[in-house]
């Protein structure tokens, strides 16, 4: 009779003792580099990303079809007050795994991570500046993009694990946004509509997502949904200042989207290449000072009724 079994058999595997301590001499395995808890939306589809796995999130319809989810509800937790930036040679592709060649968590220089940096400062950068790229349709553009990064949780699951939201500028800032009393709007026209409400924090409310239908690229827009209730309020709190949601924020992983690495399990791919050629013209072109638009003030933000709604439910089939 044999003594064979199954050595991963149940929840946890056991190990004895005297092969544990040789485990301690790994040969070819080699070790799984942890990817960013993430909520992207490429392709104009929500996705959730969690120990390697993504997740579609999906509901149903009348007709009971299976569809992806149009809007979107969480509780944003805390957010990047600066832009980030990211410079990849030649175009961006978000499902392309990795770090770029050289990228900052806050705009102001690269990370001390980056070994091949474009310039000590970005605002020095010639990669940051308009026409130190030719875009697909041969129109200049910057070569050095910018994001902010965003930390939220489904407004239906608020002790589920925080997400990074990585938002591009397309939905970060719109200078149209806000114009006719929008009640949609890129993320910055949302946060000046918040302030002007007096409201001090992105997480005592539920804020809807949805897409722009106007453009054919993915841009999101964000609107007030319902307020928390005090035993909502209770549970978002202590995660809004906890070590996890810092370190989504704080540079600790690498700008990719879903497939962000923590920097310290992953060494940047600063693969020395050749320098696109810029021409000389372009990378003469200063950056023109931003003006500030000037934003029209709606009339209410949040609906005041402090019970919690139950049409939430329904939007999600499921967050995993």
């Amino acid at each position: 009779m044999t003594n064979e079994v199954s050595l991963f058999d149940g929840p946890k595997t056991a190990i004895p003792a005297h092969i544990a301590k040789f485990m301690q001499e790994s040969n070819n395995l080699g070790k799984s580099i942890v990817t960013v808890p993430s909520l992207s939306y490429e392709g104009k589809q929500w996705t959730v990303s969690m120990s390697g796995q993504r997740t579609t999130l999906t509901t149903t319809n009348a007709d009971g079809d299976e569809v992806p989810v149009s809007v979107l509800r969480v509780v944003i937790l805390d957010f990047n007050t600066r832009r980030g930036r990211q410079y990849y040679r030649g175009e961006y592709d978000p499902a392309q795994k990795g770090g770029p060649v050289c990228w900052s968590d806050d705009g102001i220089e690269p990370h001390s991570s980056v070994q091949e940096r474009q310039a000590s400062k970005c605002d020095e950068c010639p990669m940051a500046v308009r026409g130190s790229k030719i875009n697909a349709q041969g129109k200049m553009a910057t070569a050095c993009s910018q994001h902010r990064m965003l930390a939220v949780v489904p407004a239906n699951r608020l002790d589920s694990p925080p997400l990074r939201m990585k938002l591009a500028v397309t939905s970060d800032y719109d200078k149209q946004s806000g114009e006719d009393g929008q009640d949609w709007l890129a993320f910055q026209q949302f946060r000046d509509k918040l302030k002007s409400k007096g409201l001090g924090h992105t997480a005592g409310f539920v804020t809807k997502m949805k897409f722009d239908a106007s453009v054919p690229f993915p841009k999101v827009l964000f609107s007030t949904d319902r307020w928390l209730s005090d035993d909502e309020l209770s549970t978002v709190i202590p995660i809004t200042k906890s070590e996890e949601v810092k370190k989504l924020l704080a540079g600790t992983w690498t700008p990719a989207g879903v497939d962000g690495k923590r920097i310290d399990a992953v060494a940047i791919d600063a693969t020395p290449q050749p320098a696109p050629v810029i021409p000389p013209a372009k990378l003469e072109v200063k950056k023109a000072a931003a003006k500030k638009p000037e934003l029209k003030v709606v009339e209410e933000v949040i609906a005041p009724a402090p019970q919690v709604s139950g049409d939430i439910d329904d939007l999600l089939a499921e967050w995993e």
